[in-house]
Formats: C-alpha cells, structure tokens, sequence
C-alpha cells in the first residue's frame, strides 16, 4: 500500500466512525421532531443575536470576546474529557458568574430601564385609546 492509500484509508475509517456517532440524527423518531429542533435553534440563535446587538452599542462589548473565548475553551474542555481544563474552568465559573453582574451592571441597569419604558409607553397608549 501507498502512502496515499494509507491516507486514504484512515480518513475513510475516520468518517465512517464519525457516521456511527451521528446517525442517530437520521432515525424516524429524530425525524419527527426535525421542526421543533429547527424552531429550537432560531429561537436560541435570536436571543444571542440581540444580546450582541444589545452588548455591542455598550462599553461591555469589549469584555465579549474574552467571554467568548472562555466559553469555548470551557466547551471545548468538557467535549474532549480534558480534566484538568474542566476542573480548571468548573472552579472558575462561581467566580465569573459573580463578576458578569458586576462588570455588566451599567448595561443590566439600562436594560431595565428600556423594558420599563416599553411597558409604561404600552399602558399609557391603552390608557389614551380607552378616553
């Protein structure tokens, strides 16, 4: 065998391995559940959007990529069964769960206030249409 035929033959056994792992996604109970999935993850994908649309017009938008970094390498950490990066970053989340409402507290403030100006705007326009 060649050194291409040997290249060859491990990326094959490697996608039919990768096959093995995901065909569970093609099964007739996973099918049925397919738009729910879709509605799932448009759903999710338009919170993180206008939370970034949000972060981003705030000095906070700084902080989020180191943020986004973490996440990453913590997912990343817990994907691939690293211990040592997983208890690393397993005892480092109390901590940043306790420094994201302080560092973030100006936008949280200001997010508060938008949604209590929508709110009172809502009852005064009712308010306004019932006279």
């Amino acid at each position: 065998m060649g050194y291409i035929d040997k290249i060859a033959s491990s990326f094959a056994n490697y996608l039919v391995t990768v096959w093995q792992q995901i065909s569970w996604i093609f099964t007739t109970d996973t099918i049925k559940m397919k738009p729910l999935l879709f509605l799932d993850i448009i759903l999710v994908a338009f919170v993180f959007y206008w939370i970034y649309i949000f972060l981003k017009k705030t000095t906070a938008s700084r902080f989020l990529p180191g943020f986004l970094a973490f996440s990453v390498f913590a997912g990343l950490g817990y994907l691939f069964d690293l211990n040592a990066v997983a208890w690393l970053f397993s005892k480092m989340f109390l901590v940043i769960i306790v420094a994201i409402p302080i560092i973030f507290q100006p936008e949280i403030r200001e997010a508060l206030s938008l949604m209590s100006k929508k709110k009172s705007s809502v009852k005064t326009q009712v308010q306004g249409e019932e006279e």
